[in-house]
């Protein structure tokens, strides 16, 4: 049976994982394999508002299912006087840079529950051991002309590649002067001092893309775009054009899988005999992230993340005791 992966938080933390974003090191960094970033996504009329507990937390898994929580999590919060703005943390995305862990994400600043474009700030928190994280420094602030001017009106879902030598930022901006949203990309030799953004192209169905992921394996970059509908798989040899590869996941046709109202930001990391996809996946008020497995990139396999058994009990056991109370009544 397709299930969810099993995905631990701290008590302070809200148990909904979102918007995965997993680093693999063969040989182990600090005592584990895999490492994860996410951020908990809640219901809608959760107090006191739903992006608030949007905080980037880090995990640590040996087999990369069964994932742990670092005693830190949330890494960053939010202070009162953010709260107060509404504002929130989010899209958060891990590399490994000479042995230090990075992590990139967003601050999105509101006024008025408003969303105003150029109020989006990029940040990075360094880690030597993922368990203690420095303060998050900026890296691109959309308040700044100088910034504007080398992102663009709006920075989502950044991803990060480091090639040895520089720094690959893909992410999706919406600019005021199109009508759809599209892919950028800039690099730098710091992570600090960006290059001016070049567009990239997306040969293949037309699509939206809203939250991206990616990689450099293979001997091209692999990039998953969802499209606010399902997840699909792209390649490029320049890391600026890229061609269509397969169709990845659609959210599933039976009310009772755990991705069956939608699904979100997905990413990719090569194992020695296989690929790994991890991705976002929305079941009425909870969220869940679940995991795929491919060798060819167009063929894809469920990994289960929990027993059958387990899963019965959390999804089914409710439901038949709702419809045995529904029928009482």
């Amino acid at each position: 049976m397709f299930t969810p992966l099993n995905i631990k938080n701290t008590s302070n933390c809200l148990q909904l994982p979102w918007h995965p974003s997993v680093v693999y090191v063969k040989e182990g960094w600090c005592g584990h394999q895999y490492w994860m970033a996410q951020t908990p996504y809640p219901p809608m009329n959760i107090e006191p508002y739903r992006d608030r507990y949007e905080l980037p937390c880090i995990h640590y898994s040996d087999d990369g299912i069964k994932f742990y929580p670092i005693s830190s999590n949330p890494i960053v919060d939010l202070s009162k006087a953010d709260i107060d703005e509404q504002n929130y943390y989010s899209d958060p995305h891990l590399i490994l840079v000479n042995g230090k862990l990075e992590l990139y994400f967003r601050f999105t600043m509101l006024k008025d529950r408003k969303l105003e474009s150029n109020k989006t700030i990029l940040l990075r928190s360094i880690s030597n051991n993922g368990l203690l994280w420095s303060k998050p420094e900026i890296i691109a602030d959309l308040r700044e002309d100088k910034d504007l001017a080398i992102w663009g009106e709006q920075i989502i879902s950044q991803s990060l590649v480091w090639d040895g030598q520089k720094y690959q930022c893909w992410y999706v901006d919406k600019s005021s002067y199109l009508q759809a949203r599209n892919i950028r990309i800039t690099t730098s030799q710091d992570g600090k001092n960006w290059d001016t953004n070049i567009l990239c192209t997306l040969e293949g169905p037309v699509v939206d893309p809203w939250h991206i992921d990616v990689q450099y394996f293979d001997g091209k970059y692999q990039m998953i775009v969802y499209d606010m509908h399902k997840l699909i798989w792209y390649e490029s040899t320049d890391g600026i054009n890229f061609t269509y590869v397969s169709d990845v996941l659609s959210p599933s046709p039976n009310r009772y899988d755990f991705y069956t109202d939608g699904l979100y930001r997905a990413c990719s990391l090569k194992r020695e005999d296989n690929v790994l996809v991890y991705f976002s996946a929305k079941r009425k008020e909870k969220t869940y992230i679940g995991c795929l497995k491919t060798k060819d990139r167009k063929h894809f396999e469920p990994v289960n993340g929990i027993s059958r058994v387990k899963w019965l009990k959390v999804v089914w056991k409710p439901l038949v005791k709702a419809f045995v109370k529904k029928r009482i009544k």
